[in-house]
């Protein structure tokens, strides 16, 4: 029951996270927001202490993988994968609605879709992730991996990994790997690389059809195409980001929004640039991808 999901590996190492308008930083950007200041050293990941790694999807979530939950009959009607808060937002709701056109084809990235949507979706496709295997124990899973250019195999215990939405921070590091590049593949944008405001589309893309965005994890769509939601509550900057960061499930707090989409310009695309938005909102730029971390 679980759809068919492809990751990339990241390592979780210590990285530079936000920007400077400082000339003298190693990562001045004059186009950075003032959310995106006052990071003083590099961002060190707490899971370090049970995991070197964590595997985030190549491609936003789509919405024939979407639908796999929403059309289950144990998917998005079982109140079990809801967050309280969630559950009151939802209601009666059938499913997310649909946005219409091209935004619905099966391999574009999932629009119309809230916080409390994507949270529910992952932790039904957790379930199916952690699946018996029919014995009295959970038998170790075939990961799909890409790596080196090609689909490859990674085996994992299930019992090991949690599949959820990533954090701001692993967000963050997946699309600007370890050297703070100004966008996932380097330090200039065109319309070649991304869908954005200059690529004119207006509309989403399928997942992976601007494969010069491509970055050394060989993860695709991380600047444009959709908004991407992220498990972290909303903080205005990063002075205190050691002490703020909350990536807790309950509650109705605002929460981050990375990646930039098919309508904003390459200021809003950096992999640096932040955005945040109410957990019950959805829109038709507005999407997600997951990751499996360790337990």
């Amino acid at each position: 029951g679980l759809p068919d999901l492809l990751f990339c590996e990241v390592p979780y190492e210590d990285f530079w996270m936000g920007s400077s308008k400082n000339k003298n930083d190693l990562h001045h950007d004059p186009q950075a927001y003032d959310d995106e200041l006052g990071q003083t050293e590099k961002y060190k990941f707490k899971n370090t202490k049970v995991g070197d790694k964590y595997y985030i999807t190549r491609y936003p979530i789509t919405n024939a993988q979407f639908d796999a939950f929403a059309q289950d009959e144990n998917g998005y009607r079982n109140n079990e994968w809801w967050t309280e808060e969630g559950l009151t937002w939802r209601g009666e709701k059938r499913a997310n609605e649909k946005y219409g056109g091209v935004f619905d084809l099966p391999n574009h990235p999932v629009v119309n879709v809230s916080w409390y949507e994507a949270v529910a979706f992952c932790h039904w496709a957790n379930s199916r992730w952690q699946i018996a295997d029919g014995e009295s124990h959970i038998a170790n899973r075939k990961l799909q991996l890409w790596r080196d250019g090609k689909v490859d195999d990674a085996i994992l215990h299930p019992s090991s990994f949690i599949l959820r939405l990533p954090t701001e921070a692993e967000w963050e590091k997946a699309a600007r790997t370890s050297d703070g590049r100004k966008y996932p593949w380097g330090l200039d944008i065109t319309s070649e690389h991304a869908n954005y405001s200059d690529t004119r589309v207006n509309a989403t893309s399928a997942v992976g059809c601007f494969p010069k965005g491509t970055n050394d994890y060989g993860v695709l769509d991380m600047s444009g195409n959709v908004w991407e939601w992220c498990e972290t509550k909303w903080v205005g900057d990063y002075s205190d980001y050691v002490h703020q960061e909350d990536n807790s499930l309950q509650g109705d707090s605002r929460r981050v929004v990375r990646g930039g989409a098919f309508n904003p310009d390459g200021r809003d695309v950096r992999c640096a640039g932040r955005n945040n938005d109410n957990p019950g909102n959805f829109y038709g730029n507005q999407g997600f991808r997951v990751v499996l971390s360790p337990a």
